[in-house]
């Protein structure tokens, strides 16, 4: 009996500790986890409050002149641009007028992409200047003169909702359906009225229902239906 009893107490004490051990162990892990958590959230949160800081390098003058509409010409006058040390655009020279088309060929890293960011002021020259109505760009709100120009992206973007929400993101409140009908026959959207349910047919994830040619089409209507002064297709024929 005495046996017995020492034996049950010896093995009922070994579990005791085992269970407080894989308690603690249990305890410790979940610890481990939450440490490293919050050091990968300490690190996201750093570098967006990094991001957050981060003056602009283009902004808005003192007193900004209203942006004329619509636009009687753009020009560049003898603009230089380097990313770094490597200059880009070397004195270029052009201009474009309202019924006009001009287009800039070249091969890539010419600088054709960066003549439109120049456009919209992501970046300033370093030299020269870039002009609407004889107006430098730097003397404009951003945001207005952004408003004055619309875009086809090179690379297009589609959202997982329906061809009309696609369209109408960026145009106007007052868009009427006549004016979007005229848009996707302009860009030769006309395999809209193929989709199930035409305009209000749901494209899923990153437009996953159309080919890549379909995307570009509405990219290219949606940039018409912004209806600014100026249009900008970059390598609309890509696709």
């Amino acid at each position: 009996l005495f046996g017995l009893s020492v034996t049950t107490w010896t093995v009922a004490a070994h579990q005791a500790r085992r269970g407080s051990v894989d308690a603690v162990s249990g305890t410790l892990q979940q610890l481990i986890n939450v440490w490293v958590l919050a050091q990968d959230m300490a690190v996201g949160l750093g570098r967006a409050f990094w991001l957050l800081s981060i003056e602009p390098d283009v902004k808005d003058p003192d007193q900004p002149v209203p942006f004329s509409t619509p636009a009687v010409s753009v020009s560049f006058n003898d603009v230089h641009f380097a990313y770094g040390k490597t200059e880009v655009l070397k004195g270029v020279n052009l201009s474009a007028h309202p019924g006009t088309i001009t287009a800039i060929v070249g091969p890539s890293g010419a600088g054709k992409s960066t003549l439109v960011s120049l456009l919209l002021r992501v970046f300033d020259p370093d030299r020269g200047s870039v002009r609407f109505d004889e107006t430098n760009l730097r003397d404009f709100k951003v945001a207005s003169l952004r408003a004055g120009v619309a875009i086809a992206l090179q690379e297009n973007v589609s959202f997982p909702v329906s061809v009309r929400e696609n369209l109408l993101y960026a145009a106007s409140p007052v868009t009427t359906e006549e004016d979007i009908l005229r848009a996707c026959e302009m860009a030769c959207a006309n395999f809209i009225d193929s989709l199930p349910q035409g305009l209000d047919t749901e494209l899923g994830v990153a437009g996953a229902r159309l080919s890549t040619g379909q995307k570009q089409r509405l990219s290219i209507a949606r940039a018409i239906l912004r209806d600014a002064s100026v249009l900008i297709l970059d390598e609309p024929t890509a696709s």
